[in-house]
């Protein structure tokens, strides 16, 4: 999968307001929000996405963090090209998702739902 500039723009954003101080449901929620309300793209798919890379690529890939995305991403991805019309091998899907018991489930679209107010400007703007 190739990135675009434009893409690589908006994770280069939502990076930036990640922090280590945060929990990683913190995380995901800013990363989310100030994704969904980028300047540049305004394609929900493409803000989706870009909010999920950013997290990821904020915790490496060998995190517990980055598991849990990619479980969810996994999950969601089977789903949606169900609800497409594509008819998945069943048998291969399953075999294909994550089945690691300690990962706890992670409701992306959840968090994506809540996010309809933007975030506080993070300066160079005067209200």
């Amino acid at each position: 999968m190739s990135i675009s500039n434009t893409e690589l723009i908006l994770i280069t954003d939502v990076e930036r307001v990640l922090s280590k101080d945060k929990t990683f449901e913190e995380n995901l929620t800013a990363a989310m929000k100030e994704s969904k309300h980028h300047w540049l793209i305004t394609n929900e798919a493409q803000q989706f996405n870009g909010a999920i890379v950013a997290v990821g690529k904020f915790y490496g890939i060998d995190s517990f963090e980055y598991r849990r995305l990619e479980k969810a991403s996994k999950q969601l991805r089977a789903v949606q090209s169900i609800q497409s019309g594509i008819m998945p091998d069943l048998e291969m899907l399953a075999a294909q998702l994550p089945s690691d018991e300690e990962v706890p489930p992670l409701a992306l679209r959840t968090f994506w739902d809540k996010c309809n107010e933007p975030p506080e400007p993070s300066g160079g703007f005067v209200k």
